[in-house]
């Protein structure tokens, strides 16, 4: 995901994030503008499904002053002018209404702003990101979304993967969320227990990153120094009574998935072990002899 990043960021091509709740569409969406030629200029984020359908044009395109009674008396500036120069996101887009994407439709085709009540046109220099958690070519079919719409968004397609399929990230996260909740609480929390930790791993996180980062601030509310354990997880999903903790699955080598992991990443020839080692932090010749150590325990159980 990160080299077709860093590749499509270079250009103006428009873009289409998928992935699920709370996995960071926005980041990704930031981290292409911030990687773009458009750098310097605004990058602009607009939720489409927070926006009431009366108001979907005079948010996107702004209004002219006049233009309607008791509105504000300079007008207003739209997502879209205020973006001129750099990167309108439009999260959500698959929750905006029929009449909300025919008016976006408009604007793409001719990349003109017409301010409501307004005849001056405005030329626009705006790269568009959207980011969708619905099946936009379902909704396509069903007549929920406009197939021109669709395809002209689609340029390039960037899907960001759920927690649940990258568990070797959790651990990850949940050290640099640990850090940045103790600098906010000023705690000491030391991380989690083996025992937590390896629940967490197995944890299926529904709510994706989102879901992981209130866990662990819930945590260092609860427990402000040492190790936080299973009791000072959520009430949800903290397995606190006797019958459900021995259901608990078993401590988990984390060293061993981060290698398993970059494995996968990278492969297994030469260059591919130089770049596992180089992602993992540690040298060529301690990660042969990790990767040796795994092969003995396997060898052993048979």
């Amino acid at each position: 995901m990160k080299e077709i990043i860093t590749k499509v960021a270079v250009n103006d091509s428009r873009i289409l994030i998928s992935g699920e709740t709370g996995t960071g569409k926005e980041l990704v969406a930031q981290l292409i503008h911030y990687q773009s030629p458009r750098y310097l200029g605004p990058f602009v984020a607009l939720n489409c499904g927070s926006i009431p359908e009366t108001l979907i044009e005079s948010e996107l395109f702004g209004y002219a002053k006049g233009a309607f009674t008791d509105a504000r008396k300079k007008g207003k500036t739209g997502k879209f002018e205020l973006a001129n120069g750099g990167t309108i996101f439009l999260d959500e887009i698959g929750n905006l209404p029929l009449t909300g994407q025919a008016k976006i439709l408009r604007i793409l085709d001719n990349e003109i702003l017409e301010k409501i009540g307004s005849e001056t046109a405005i030329k626009l220099n705006v790269r568009v990101i959207c980011a969708t958690n619905k099946n936009l070519p379902k909704m396509v079919d069903e007549g929920l979304f406009m197939e021109d719409l669709y395809y002209r968004l689609n340029v390039v397609q960037v899907e960001v993967p759920p927690l649940r399929e990258r568990k070797a990230d959790i651990s990850l996260l949940l050290d640099y969320f640990v850090k940045e909740h103790n600098r906010h609480f000023g705690g000491n929390l030391r991380g989690f227990s083996n025992r937590a930790m390896s629940y967490l791993i197995h944890f299926q996180w529904p709510g994706n990153v989102r879901e992981l980062r209130n866990v662990t601030e819930y945590a260092c509310n609860i427990k402000t120094s040492g190790f936080a354990d299973l009791e000072d997880l959520p009430p949800y999903m903290s397995p606190l009574k006797e019958s459900q903790a021995k259901d608990t699955p078993e401590p988990i080598n984390i060293e061993k998935l981060m290698v398993e992991e970059a494995m996968r990443l990278f492969g297994r020839s030469t260059a591919g072990k130089q770049e596992a080692a180089r992602y993992l932090g540690i040298s060529v010749s301690t990660l042969y002899r990790r990767l040796n150590m795994g092969r003995a325990k396997e060898n052993g159980r048979h």
